[in-house]
């Protein structure tokens, strides 16, 4: 609806499409707030729970420093070349120094980051849970590494042999 109305809004006249111009800018600014609004602060919807905001999360880390530490030595400790994928978290931005200090790399499921092919495989897969994971990026763990929802640190996989 609002594609076709903004369609109507660039064929009409100059005079006519400021006035729809306006319209259009106002009507999406409150369709927006709204949004922001229903998911963000009224608590209807359990799936967004972990992300409310509350004075508690400003007392606790998402993961444990100590967890990240882990992991961050892992990589630095694992041989050239090798791989790793994070899964649909986005946990990978807590080592991208890691990573580029390192020359190893991440890839995104099957697909690198920047190229969709070849596809890739990773050498180790990081998962790192936690109680503040919205519950609905458990939907998407459908790689065999699901999440749960509790403060149980991080955990690597192997997921193929490495030479030593």
């Amino acid at each position: 609806f609002l594609l076709a109305l903004a369609s109507i809004v660039t064929l009409a006249s100059v005079a006519v499409a400021v006035a729809w111009r306006r319209f259009l800018a106002l009507t999406m600014l409150v369709v927006c707030a709204y949004g922001v609004v229903h998911f963000s602060l009224i608590h209807t919807t359990p799936q967004f729970v972990p992300l409310w905001p509350r004075l508690e999360l400003a007392r606790r880390e998402f993961v444990p420093s100590s967890e990240l530490a882990k992991v961050s030595q892992f990589i630095r400790s694992a041989p050239s070349g090798t791989t790793f994928c994070f899964g649909h978290t986005g946990m990978e931005s807590f080592f991208y120094n890691d990573l580029a200090e390192t020359g190893k790399a991440w890839n995104y499921t099957v697909y690198s980051v920047t190229q969709r092919l070849p596809l890739r495989s990773a050498d180790y897969r990081v998962r790192c849970d936690s109680a503040l994971l919205p519950h609905y990026l458990f939907l998407f763990e459908w790689d065999g590494f699901p999440r749960k929802g509790v403060d149980a640190g991080c955990d690597i996989t192997p997921l193929k042999s490495l030479p030593n």
